[in-house]
């Protein structure tokens, strides 16, 4: 039987999810256009509130809700004022990109904390299961874009650099780092975009293997856990 905790977990991991790959799928539609941008923050303001809700009922302690309180705060200032405090593209973009990259690394280790609690995995578990691994994604993407804002060119396509400090693309730099950061986390490694700078390839690097041992550890584990409950619960024949 699932208790009443975990049934209160059903509907912000669904939630988020949603959230999750409704931002993933704007990326690719609406970052070339002019409306791009305004949709890219309404989408992530959509994962900050559905990752805030799942924070209040992970049962991590006050402090860890009052941390994502703030966060959402700061992001949400981030998102929507940063062009009223900065003037330059990848200022904006480094303050924007950095903000992403600490709430999504705090959600995603607060939802992997309560992941690893679980003794009865559903199928609900699995769910957040899958958004902490979309959430270590963007939160790369996100740090390969605050390395790019650091140090322009860090990252090449064929043999071009990717954004260059004076290009109009500079303002909307999701499009090519969620690509990349997807294709590096699963290894899948096409090779048109590659990492030049000592700090990029290590990036790219610690991607790859908390990639790996994620889906090889805890996604494994889960759905072993979820087999082996369903196996017992199972009447005999």
């Amino acid at each position: 039987m699932i208790n009443a905790d975990h049934r209160s977990r059903q509907a912000p991991f669904g939630t988020l999810l949603i959230a999750l790959v409704l931002f993933i799928v704007l990326i690719p539609i609406m970052g070339s256009s002019s409306l791009g941008i305004p949709t890219l923050r309404v989408g992530f303001t959509g994962i900050l509130v559905a990752g805030l809700w799942v924070a209040n009922n992970a049962n991590e302690g006050r402090k860890i809700l009052a941390l994502a309180g703030v966060l959402v705060l700061f992001n949400l200032c981030a998102q929507w004022f940063a062009t009223w405090i900065l003037d330059e593209a990848l200022d904006k973009a480094l303050l924007k990109s950095a903000l992403s990259a600490i709430y999504l690394g705090v959600l995603a280790v607060t939802l992997m904390r309560t992941l690893t609690r679980e003794r009865s995995p559903s199928s609900d578990t699995l769910l957040g299961g899958i958004n902490v691994y979309l959430l270590m994604a963007l939160m790369f993407a996100e740090l390969h874009i605050v390395t790019e804002c650091v140090s322009p060119g860090s990252y090449q396509e064929g043999g071009v650099a990717l954004i260059d400090r004076s290009s109009a693309a500079a303002s909307c730099l999701h499009t090519p780092f969620v690509y990349f950061s997807f294709v590096t986390i699963t290894t899948l490694g096409y090779g048109d975009v590659i990492p030049v700078t000592p700090g990029a390839q290590f990036l790219c690097a610690a991607e790859a293997v908390v990639g790996q041992l994620y889906v090889a550890i805890l996604i494994g584990g889960l759905v072993a856990l979820w087999i082996s409950n369903r196996t017992v619960e199972e009447p005999a024949a």
